[in-house]
């Protein structure tokens, strides 16, 4: 469990693991905990938009919740963990309020976030650290 948190919660290593995510700045040298925040650009829609993210709850190595700010998006992204098996379960959910024109697809949002994106980045956070190990 440690390795997946450790991981994570250094979030410029989301642009490896998450495909939407290009890039990701820390705003000091802190090491992540509560209050450490980023700059960051992702493309969620066929255009990058600038960002960020604010590290809201950190109980390493079971939790992370960190609140997001994109464009017209503001958002609450948690990441729980937990041991099975002699691996780590790693849950990821996020919810997204969109504003002005933008509302009326959150939904839609809501919808790519937990049924496309969120899988295709665990499979890749999966890949990565497995290839770590065996490395």
């Amino acid at each position: 469990m440690e390795v997946v948190f450790d991981y994570i919660s250094h979030m410029e290593n989301d642009p490896v693991w998450c495909p939407e995510v290009k890039r990701v700045d820390p705003l000091n040298d802190d090491p992540p905990g509560v209050g450490k925040t980023y700059d960051m650009m992702a493309r969620p829609i066929p255009q990058d938009q600038e960002g960020g993210y604010e590290i809201t709850r950190f109980d390493a190595p079971n939790a992370m919740e960190l609140r997001l700010w994109q464009g017209t998006s503001t958002g609450v992204t948690t990441y729980d963990l937990e041991p099975v098996n002699g691996g780590t379960r790693l849950v990821y959910t996020t919810n997204v309020t969109l504003t002005g024109i933008a509302k009326p697809f959150e939904p839609l949002v809501g919808w790519l976030t937990t049924s496309s994106r969120g899988p295709r980045m665990l499979s890749n956070l999966k890949q990565i650290l497995e290839s770590d190990q065996s490395s």
